[in-house]
Protein backbone atom coordinates (compact mmCIF):
# COMPACT_ATOMS: atom_id res chain seq x y z
CA UNK A 1 0.00 0.00 0.00
CA UNK A 2 1.31 3.31 -1.03
CA UNK A 3 0.88 6.98 0.62
CA UNK A 4 1.15 10.06 -0.90
CA UNK A 5 1.43 13.20 1.29
CA UNK A 6 -0.55 16.32 0.10
CA UNK A 7 0.14 19.93 0.75
CA UNK A 8 -3.34 21.70 1.18
CA UNK A 9 -3.47 25.27 0.38
CA UNK A 10 -7.03 26.96 0.09
CA UNK A 11 -7.02 30.02 -2.85
CA UNK A 12 -10.61 31.02 -2.28
CA UNK A 13 -13.23 27.70 -2.04
CA UNK A 14 -10.43 26.00 -4.60
CA UNK A 15 -8.23 23.50 -2.58
CA UNK A 16 -4.98 22.25 -4.56
CA UNK A 17 -3.02 19.33 -3.62
CA UNK A 18 0.57 18.76 -4.06
CA UNK A 19 2.10 15.72 -3.36
CA UNK A 20 5.78 15.36 -1.94
CA UNK A 21 6.55 11.92 -1.85
CA UNK A 22 5.28 9.01 -3.88
CA UNK A 23 5.44 5.19 -2.83
CA UNK A 24 6.23 2.29 -3.82
CA UNK A 25 4.33 -0.72 -4.92
CA UNK A 26 4.29 -1.26 -9.00
CA UNK A 27 0.47 -0.12 -8.95
CA UNK A 28 1.32 4.02 -7.55
CA UNK A 29 4.16 3.91 -10.00
CA UNK A 30 1.68 4.98 -12.77
CA UNK A 31 0.43 7.58 -10.17
CA UNK A 32 2.58 11.62 -11.67
CA UNK A 33 5.28 12.18 -9.28
CA UNK A 34 3.91 15.69 -8.86
CA UNK A 35 -0.16 15.75 -9.14
CA UNK A 36 -2.71 18.55 -7.97
CA UNK A 37 -5.87 17.93 -7.29
CA UNK A 38 -8.75 21.05 -6.42
CA UNK A 39 -11.94 21.67 -4.59
CA UNK A 40 -14.22 24.30 -5.89
CA UNK A 41 -17.45 25.26 -4.41
CA UNK A 42 -20.30 25.28 -6.99
CA UNK A 43 -22.02 27.45 -4.93
CA UNK A 44 -19.22 30.66 -4.91
CA UNK A 45 -18.00 32.60 -8.40
CA UNK A 46 -14.96 33.22 -6.58
CA UNK A 47 -13.77 29.36 -6.68
CA UNK A 48 -14.41 29.63 -10.45
CA UNK A 49 -12.28 32.56 -10.51
CA UNK A 50 -9.36 30.47 -8.43
CA UNK A 51 -10.05 27.47 -10.85
CA UNK A 52 -9.44 30.09 -14.01
CA UNK A 53 -6.16 31.35 -12.18
CA UNK A 54 -4.63 28.12 -10.81
CA UNK A 55 -6.40 25.52 -13.53
CA UNK A 56 -3.34 24.94 -14.94
CA UNK A 57 -1.10 23.62 -12.10
CA UNK A 58 -4.02 20.71 -11.36
CA UNK A 59 -4.42 17.51 -13.54
CA UNK A 60 -8.03 16.37 -11.55
CA UNK A 61 -10.51 19.08 -10.19
CA UNK A 62 -13.83 18.61 -8.57
CA UNK A 63 -16.07 20.39 -9.49
CA UNK A 64 -19.94 18.27 -9.32
CA UNK A 65 -21.95 17.94 -6.04
CA UNK A 66 -24.16 14.98 -6.05
CA UNK A 67 -26.76 14.78 -2.44
CA UNK A 68 -27.88 11.88 -1.19
CA UNK A 69 -31.55 12.24 0.19
CA UNK A 70 -31.15 11.91 3.82
CA UNK A 71 -34.48 9.85 3.90
CA UNK A 72 -34.27 7.41 1.08
CA UNK A 73 -30.30 7.60 0.17
CA UNK A 74 -31.47 8.46 -3.76
CA UNK A 75 -29.25 10.83 -5.39
CA UNK A 76 -30.67 14.41 -5.78
CA UNK A 77 -30.55 15.23 -9.79
CA UNK A 78 -29.87 17.04 -10.99
CA UNK A 79 -27.73 18.99 -8.34
CA UNK A 80 -29.25 21.74 -6.79
CA UNK A 81 -25.35 23.52 -7.33
CA UNK A 82 -24.63 23.80 -11.51
CA UNK A 83 -21.43 22.68 -12.29
CA UNK A 84 -20.80 26.15 -13.85
CA UNK A 85 -16.65 25.27 -14.64
CA UNK A 86 -17.83 22.56 -16.81
CA UNK A 87 -16.56 24.05 -19.85
CA UNK A 88 -13.84 25.33 -18.63
CA UNK A 89 -11.14 22.97 -17.37
CA UNK A 90 -9.46 22.02 -20.82
CA UNK A 91 -8.45 18.61 -19.96
CA UNK A 92 -8.61 18.50 -16.34
CA UNK A 93 -10.24 15.30 -14.88
CA UNK A 94 -13.53 16.43 -13.24
CA UNK A 95 -14.82 14.67 -10.01
CA UNK A 96 -17.92 14.68 -8.62
CA UNK A 97 -18.85 14.44 -4.56
CA UNK A 98 -21.22 11.44 -4.10
CA UNK A 99 -22.21 13.15 -0.37
CA UNK A 100 -24.36 11.96 2.43
CA UNK A 101 -24.55 15.93 3.60
CA UNK A 102 -27.45 17.73 3.53
CA UNK A 103 -28.69 20.81 5.43
CA UNK A 104 -26.03 21.00 7.81
CA UNK A 105 -25.02 17.93 8.69
CA UNK A 106 -23.85 14.46 7.70
CA UNK A 107 -26.45 11.81 7.59
CA UNK A 108 -25.49 8.34 7.80
CA UNK A 109 -29.34 7.26 7.21
CA UNK A 110 -28.85 7.29 3.90
CA UNK A 111 -25.85 5.17 3.42
CA UNK A 112 -28.00 2.89 5.67
CA UNK A 113 -31.19 3.50 4.30
CA UNK A 114 -29.59 2.66 0.31
CA UNK A 115 -27.77 -0.55 1.51
CA UNK A 116 -31.19 -2.11 3.11
CA UNK A 117 -32.89 -1.95 0.05
CA UNK A 118 -31.37 -3.83 -3.32
CA UNK A 119 -33.42 -2.46 -5.61
CA UNK A 120 -33.22 0.93 -4.63
CA UNK A 121 -29.59 1.12 -4.26
CA UNK A 122 -29.20 -0.03 -7.62
CA UNK A 123 -31.44 2.79 -8.93
CA UNK A 124 -29.60 5.12 -7.42
CA UNK A 125 -26.22 3.72 -8.33
CA UNK A 126 -27.36 3.76 -12.39
CA UNK A 127 -28.69 7.31 -11.58
CA UNK A 128 -25.40 8.21 -10.40
CA UNK A 129 -23.36 6.35 -12.94
CA UNK A 130 -25.64 7.88 -15.94
CA UNK A 131 -25.16 11.48 -14.56
CA UNK A 132 -21.36 10.98 -14.01
CA UNK A 133 -21.13 9.68 -17.72
CA UNK A 134 -23.24 12.91 -18.84
CA UNK A 135 -21.47 15.25 -17.25
CA UNK A 136 -18.62 13.81 -18.26
CA UNK A 137 -17.07 13.48 -14.96
CA UNK A 138 -13.52 10.75 -14.56
CA UNK A 139 -15.22 9.50 -11.33
CA UNK A 140 -17.05 10.11 -7.60
CA UNK A 141 -15.48 11.39 -4.64
CA UNK A 142 -17.27 10.08 -1.98
CA UNK A 143 -18.11 11.76 0.99
CA UNK A 144 -19.64 9.65 3.62
CA UNK A 145 -18.99 10.50 6.99
CA UNK A 146 -20.54 10.14 10.60
CA UNK A 147 -21.00 6.52 9.56
CA UNK A 148 -19.83 3.58 12.45
CA UNK A 149 -17.56 0.41 12.15
CA UNK A 150 -21.18 -1.72 12.14
CA UNK A 151 -21.42 0.32 8.85
CA UNK A 152 -18.82 -0.81 7.46
CA UNK A 153 -20.28 -3.55 5.25
CA UNK A 154 -23.39 -1.03 4.14
CA UNK A 155 -20.69 1.73 3.42
CA UNK A 156 -18.78 -0.78 1.14
CA UNK A 157 -21.90 -2.53 -0.47
CA UNK A 158 -23.39 1.32 -1.63
CA UNK A 159 -19.47 2.51 -2.76
CA UNK A 160 -19.65 -0.84 -4.84
CA UNK A 161 -22.47 -0.30 -6.08
CA UNK A 162 -22.37 3.02 -7.56
CA UNK A 163 -18.42 2.56 -8.32
CA UNK A 164 -19.51 -0.46 -10.73
CA UNK A 165 -21.93 1.52 -12.29
CA UNK A 166 -20.25 4.60 -12.81
CA UNK A 167 -17.04 2.35 -14.27
CA UNK A 168 -19.93 0.61 -16.66
CA UNK A 169 -20.52 4.05 -18.10
CA UNK A 170 -16.49 5.40 -18.88
CA UNK A 171 -15.91 6.18 -15.17
CA UNK A 172 -12.04 5.72 -14.55
CA UNK A 173 -11.36 6.79 -10.99
CA UNK A 174 -12.91 6.02 -7.81
CA UNK A 175 -11.94 8.11 -4.91
CA UNK A 176 -13.30 8.77 -0.77
CA UNK A 177 -12.57 10.94 1.52
CA UNK A 178 -12.32 9.43 4.81
CA UNK A 179 -11.71 11.05 8.65
CA UNK A 180 -8.18 10.75 9.87
CA UNK A 181 -8.78 9.33 13.40
CA UNK A 182 -11.70 6.99 12.59
CA UNK A 183 -9.83 3.94 11.35
CA UNK A 184 -12.39 1.31 12.83
CA UNK A 185 -15.46 3.08 11.10
CA UNK A 186 -12.99 3.96 8.02
CA UNK A 187 -10.31 1.03 7.45
CA UNK A 188 -8.06 1.98 4.56
CA UNK A 189 -7.22 -1.79 3.64
CA UNK A 190 -11.04 -2.60 3.30
CA UNK A 191 -11.70 0.96 1.70
CA UNK A 192 -9.39 0.04 -1.31
CA UNK A 193 -11.06 -2.84 -2.24
CA UNK A 194 -13.38 -0.74 -3.65
CA UNK A 195 -11.37 2.90 -4.18
CA UNK A 196 -9.08 3.53 -6.27
CA UNK A 197 -7.51 6.59 -4.22
CA UNK A 198 -8.61 7.13 -0.17
CA UNK A 199 -7.85 11.13 0.48
CA UNK A 200 -7.28 11.15 4.16
CA UNK A 201 -8.56 14.29 5.95
CA UNK A 202 -6.17 16.02 8.05
CA UNK A 203 -6.34 18.67 6.91
CA UNK A 204 -9.20 21.74 7.58
CA UNK A 205 -10.76 24.65 5.79
CA UNK A 206 -8.99 27.84 6.78
CA UNK A 207 -9.04 30.97 4.70
CA UNK A 208 -6.55 32.46 2.46
CA UNK A 209 -4.01 34.07 5.06
CA UNK A 210 -3.77 31.09 6.91
CA UNK A 211 -1.03 28.69 6.82
CA UNK A 212 -1.04 25.42 4.59
CA UNK A 213 -1.90 22.28 6.67
CA UNK A 214 -0.85 18.67 5.81
CA UNK A 215 -3.32 15.79 4.22
CA UNK A 216 -2.67 12.15 2.87
CA UNK A 217 -3.74 10.19 -0.09
CA UNK A 218 -3.63 6.43 0.00
CA UNK A 219 -3.16 4.92 -3.47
Amino acid sequence: MCRIRFRWTSLAILALFAPLASGCSQRAAAVQASEFWGFTGPWDAESDRSLRDHGGRLQAVVTGWITLDSLTGMPVLPSPYTDTVRSKVGTLRRMAIVTSWHGERFHAASVRSLAAAPERLARAAGAIGRYASTMGYAGPVFDLETLEPADLQAQLGVMKAIADSSRLRGVSVIAAAIPATDTAGYPARRLLEVADYLIVMLYDQHWLEDPAIWGRVVH
